[in-house]
């Protein structure tokens, strides 16, 4: 199950939790209806927090369709992307290269500007983001397809594992 701190469930019209790597491990996707009971503040770089964990807004949409109800008030719908607040970084295109051998992942994390803590690291032969390139797309390149799956299946960021930070249970 997927909360946002002072959304209430009405009002999430559908919510997506995606940890694929891409831009960063974990994202989240909604549409909220809007009204008054709501009190989201529309727009990139607004905080949020879902499943516990502080998110920063990086993208919303316009507001989608016309009015409709939702409780006792009319509402409208907007699409919104969030990234977790500690990583957010890693989104960001490079002002400055960073460029690693033999380093771990967190390390590069660090370097590419994350401010999160993780566990279950792995070893990266080399690492290249150069200025103008966004970090965590040149990441994803670095992990070879089996190393992405183990990263995914035992990282742990702030805040939990992400299984946990999705709502899995087990």
């Amino acid at each position: 199950m997927i909360q946002i701190a002072g959304i209430p469930g009405d009002c999430m019209l559908s919510a997506t939790l995606r940890y694929d790597l891409a831009p960063i491990p974990i994202s989240f996707e909604a549409t909220i209806a809007l009204n008054r009971h709501v009190q989201l503040i529309p727009q990139d770089g607004a905080q949020i927090v879902v499943n516990g964990l502080d998110y920063t807004i990086v993208k919303h949409g316009p507001q989608r369709g016309g009015q409709f109800i939702v409780g006792d008030s009319p509402a409208v719908a907007l699409p919104i992307i969030a990234f977790p607040t500690s990583v957010l970084g890693l989104a960001q295109k490079r002002r400055s290269a960073v460029v690693r051998r033999g380093a771990n992942l967190s390390e590069i994390y660090r370097a590419c500007g994350a401010s999160s803590n993780m566990t279950g690291d792995i070893a990266i032969g080399s690492f290249a983001a150069l200025v103008g390139d966004t970090p965590s797309f040149m990441i994803t390149r670095s992990l070879p397809r089996r190393r992405r799956m183990r990263f995914l299946a035992e990282a742990r960021f702030a805040g939990g594992s992400l299984a946990r930070l999705s709502g899995a249970h087990g």
